[in-house]
């Protein structure tokens, strides 16, 4: 290669030049394949119409086929609220129990709201696999966990201003069910399963708190039966012990009383020996009298000698010796008093003894306890508890006669599905589709270029 040749090779304008193509040209074309011709795009999109239809068409077909052929999703929900306190009459009246409506409330919601109280549901009661039918293979608490998960919440209710910080008073429950369950007597069957699960459980709370007390009353009364027989018990070996203290405390009176009734007597006898003497002495057989009162007054200084009875309660007539008696009425007197024994005095001191001596024998007050049949009618507590016990055998809570909620808007069946949005679908699927035919004609229209270009 010569150096002409060279220098034209190295030079750029003159490459231009040899191949037929202006410098100056070349940068407009340069200017024109970077700008983007919105007509001629436009122009290639029209002309690949036939193309963006088919992808349309399809997408649109796929939309449709998928929209008739998915399961539908249907909905139905209840709204519940404040029952008025006279439905809780029976419970509140219960005297055991008590319930507010607003705790009536929050009780049905927290069930309602509990997986396990619909795990219950599904698994014991009759009707609930007949409205939610269990697909085979599958396990019915697996199934009742998920349907519950998936299918049943609470709606939200925003509270009025004059309600914010008071207790809930409406309470709404949404079941998202396929075409195949009858969603409707699903949660309505739900809802009255829950409500008398409650109610059974107060009728237990009931029926507890009356079984507890009925013990605890049971207890309180055998407590006091034993400790009223423990105080008898007690009472009687007291009774018995101060028994035997006082017989023998009365029985040695007795004794002793005895002993100087027998030396009095005694020494009556002697007295009466010695008058009898002084009266033989004399004569005076039967009772004489002195021939005149100063015989009287001069025997009145003898009484010091032990042998008169004086008389201090008559004159001075009856302050004679015993020897103006006689000594035949002195002797029938002392015969008598030496036929007396220790059992037979004329003694009311003595009488008065043996007469408490007798009562003691018979404690009636002691005999009054230990004989009674029934020594629980005399116990005041036990009386009580008794009467507590009668009144809380009569005492009952009739579930059927409360109500926990009031049902403001029962489930009903749904007029449309909620699920799959058909029309929201296939606009979609409009969308993608014309989407996907533009791209397509683009990508085609570009390639083609491309390849006329090399």
């Amino acid at each position: 290669m010569g150096k002409d040749r060279a220098v034209i090779a190295e030079s750029p304008s003159r490459e231009y030049q040899d191949v037929g193509f202006p410098l100056e040209r070349r940068s407009d074309n340069q200017l024109n394949h970077d700008e983007i011709d919105l007509f001629e795009l436009l122009l290639v999109i029209w002309k690949g119409r036939l193309k963006v239809a088919i992808v349309v068409a399809f997408c649109v077909i796929f939309a449709l086929a998928y929209v008739y052929t998915a399961t539908q999703w249907f909905e139905t929900n209840f709204k519940v609220s404040l029952v008025k306190e006279g439905a809780l009459f029976e419970v509140n009246n219960s005297e055991l129990v008590k319930m507010s409506p607003g705790a009536a409330l929050q009780a049905i919601r927290r069930k309602l709201l509990s997986a396990e109280n619909f795990n219950d549901f599904y698994n014991k009661e009759p009707d609930a696999q007949t409205f939610l039918p269990l697909p085979e293979g599958v396990e019915a608490d697996r199934y009742s966990y998920a349907v519950f998960k998936n299918q049943i919440s609470e709606v939200e209710i925003k509270a009025k201003k004059e309600e914010l910080g008071n207790p809930r008073t409406l309470f709404q429950l949404k079941l998202s069910y396929p075409e195949a369950v009858e969603g409707d007597k699903l949660l309505l069957a739900y809802l009255a399963w829950t409500e008398q699960v409650i109610k059974l459980e107060l009728a237990s709370s009931f029926e507890e708190a009356r079984d507890n007390e009925l013990l605890l009353n049971q207890r309180n009364m055998q407590k006091a039966l034993y400790e009223y027989l423990k105080d008898a018990e007690i009472t009687e070996a007291l009774a018995l012990e101060d028994y035997k203290f006082k017989r023998l405390v009365l029985q040695d009176q007795l004794e002793a009383l005895k002993s100087q009734l027998i030396k009095k007597n005694q020494q009556r006898i002697i007295v009466l020996s010695e008058n009898i003497s002084i009266a033989r002495r004399l004569g005076f057989k039967k009772p004489t009298t002195p021939a005149n009162e100063k015989e009287v007054k001069s025997v009145a200084q003898a009484s010091a000698s032990g042998v008169e009875i004086v008389n201090s309660e008559g004159d001075g007539l009856d302050k004679l010796p015993l020897y103006y008696r006689g000594y035949e009425s002195l002797e029938a007197e002392k015969a008598e008093l030496q036929n007396r024994t220790k059992d037979n005095f004329p003694s009311a001191a003595l009488a008065d003894i043996e007469h408490k001596i007798a009562l003691l024998e018979n404690d009636r007050e002691l005999e009054r306890i230990k004989t009674r049949q029934q020594p629980q009618a005399f116990i005041k507590n036990y009386v009580a508890l008794e009467k507590r016990n009668a009144h809380l055998s009569v005492l009952s809570l009739d579930e059927s006669k409360m109500a926990l909620f009031e049902l403001d808007s029962k489930p009903m069946v749904s007029d449309g599905a909620v699920k799959p949005k058909k029309v929201l679908i296939v606009v979609l699927a409009l969308f993608v589709g014309l989407m996907m035919g533009i791209l397509l004609v683009l990508i085609i229209s570009a390639s083609k270029n491309r390849k006329a270009a090399l």
